[in-house]
């Protein structure tokens, strides 16, 4: 018999659920066994990449960004130029209009047509920027996005319809522009004194400062003008809730899935210990020394974390982690910090891919770029409760109240953000969206390292380069708190990421 393969084909495309109404009036969407049918495979049919109504998911983003028809490079010299090639196998690119945009620090700056060759397929071409490009600072970011356009209706689309975007980060340019604001504002740099107050409950004070340790556990608080930006933590995060491919939680076998790795060695229910919890006070900052360990299933085995935080009389706070996880631990769901913040700070505002959800290994349907959105519109609907919602290469984020005031939290590198009504904890939890009620707090976390995605519902499992193993994790983070309103949060960043650099 004669074999043969044509195309490419995604498996699954849509969720296999039915609509299920329930006692009380509502409906939702149903999989094996809420019809009382047995023998049943759960829900491992809801596997697709649009609803079960048909409408998009986030993953029909990355299947869209991944077929785009043109790919374009960046020629780097004066002025910088791009190599445009057509990836079709029989259509020239005539078909196509493409439109460029230029966002420093995530706001644009220069936007403008761009005059496209009818370029053959297979073919590649170079052409330039229609408009001079603005200098850029050391430690400002430029990307460049080009859109692509339908220049004529299709049998498919109308004139207009945007068949999918690219990116490329230029290069600084070397012209002895000072950052915007960099002089304003610098993180970690000498100023006001700092006051400690020790008690079981250490308060430390500064100009912009109001901060509080709690000697028992290391915990830390911030306010800015009276208000609370912090209910709890910020904590070490090693859990999420399983998705889909790490495991489906209400079928058997899985054991040898990362879902039943976790479980084993103790993941989401970890002992966490302080053993020492020490603070330093010195001319204009405050140094508070935290070591924990962290128990699992293992009690021979523990993670250990040691945990420095400098506290500036700014209101910055700048944090290395040093984290150590033992072979116990062979899988890891993520490496990071989770706080607990006031519900009162309802909204986001970031730096980083968007708008839709972005993991590790499922970015590229997601472009950088500055958001704002809701905290309860980052929920996305899976008829199955889990992990959602996460923007990989996050530069920062601010979780603000609608009034402006907010903690801003960035890195030194790019990182995994995440913000959520609900807590890891309910997601895991819960078999069906109505199981799901907000937890009164709003739940971030910054992860350092991130597990990929993969597709072991049904195929290979994560690829190794976005696994997490045990080892040695050191990393910095840090935070103040800022008004969106007022402050120059893109500035504030820059200086804060700088300072992060500074304790590596």
């Amino acid at each position: 018999s004669t074999y043969g393969l044509q195309g490419g084909f995604i498996w699954e495309w849509w969720d296999h659920g039915l609509r299920q109404e329930l006692p009380d009036g509502s409906w939702r969407y149903a999989y094996g066994g809420d019809f009382g049918d047995r023998p049943n495979d759960v829900n491992f049919c809801i596997d697709g990449v649009v609803w079960p109504d048909r409408t998009p998911k986030p993953a029909l983003e990355e299947h869209k960004a991944l077929a785009l028809p043109v790919a374009v490079e960046l020629v780097r010299g004066a002025p910088p130029r791009l190599r445009v090639t057509n990836r079709q196998d029989f259509r020239d690119l005539s078909w196509l209009r493409a439109r460029f945009e230029l966002a420093v620090d995530g706001e644009v700056s220069v936007a403008a047509a761009l005059s496209l060759p009818e370029i053959a397929p297979g073919e590649t071409a170079t052409i330039a920027l229609p408009r001079a490009l603005p200098p850029l600072a050391a430690d400002e970011e430029a990307i460049l996005t080009v859109r692509f356009v339908t220049a004529r209706a299709e049998s498919w689309a109308a004139r207009g319809f945007e068949v999918g975007r690219t990116q490329v980060t230029l290069p600084f340019t070397g012209r002895g522009r000072t950052g915007r604001g960099r002089a304003a504002h610098r993180a970690g740099q000498p100023s006001e004194s700092v006051t400690v107050e020790r008690g079981d409950v250490t308060r430390i004070t500064g100009v912009a400062l109001d901060a509080t340790v709690e000697m028992a556990t290391g915990a830390l608080t911030l306010a800015r003008a009276g208000v609370a930006l912090i209910t709890s933590g910020p904590a070490l995060a090693l859990w999420r809730a399983p998705t889909d491919n790490d495991g489906l939680k209400l079928a058997a076998m899985q054991e040898l899935k990362p879902l039943g790795k976790w479980r084993s060695a103790g993941l989401d229910a970890l002992t966490v210990r302080a053993i020492s919890v020490r603070v330093r006070k010195h001319a204009d900052h405050a140094v508070v020394t935290v070591r924990r360990e962290l128990v699992g299933t293992d009690l021979d085995a523990p993670i250990v974390q040691r945990e420095v935080m400098k506290l500036h009389a700014d209101g910055s706070v700048t944090v290395s982690e040093d984290v150590r996880v033992p072979p116990r631990f062979e899988d890891l769901p993520r490496v990071g910090m989770r706080w607990s913040l006031p519900v009162e700070l309802d909204r986001v505002t970031w730096f980083g891919r968007g708008p839709v959800e972005s993991y590790p290994d499922r970015r590229r349907g997601a472009p950088v770029g500055r958001y704002t959105s809701t905290v309860a519109d980052q929920y996305v609907p899976y008829v199955m409760p889990q992990e959602h919602g996460g923007h990989a290469d996050t530069r920062w984020a601010v979780a603000h109240a609608a009034a402006g005031t907010g903690l801003l939290v960035t890195a030194a590198d790019p990182f995994q953000l995440n913000i959520s009504d609900f807590t890891p904890e309910q997601l895991a939890a819960a078999t069906h969206v109505e199981d799901l009620a907000p937890s009164g707090v709003v739940t971030l976390h910054v992860d350092h390292r991130h597990r990929g995605l993969g597709t072991l519902s049904c195929g290979p499992d994560t690829l190794p380069e976005y696994r997490i193993g045990p080892g040695r994790y050191r990393f910095t983070w840090a935070m103040q708190p800022v008004d969106v309103r007022h402050d120059d949060i893109a500035s504030r960043a820059r200086a804060l990421r700088a300072a992060c650099s500074g304790l590596r």
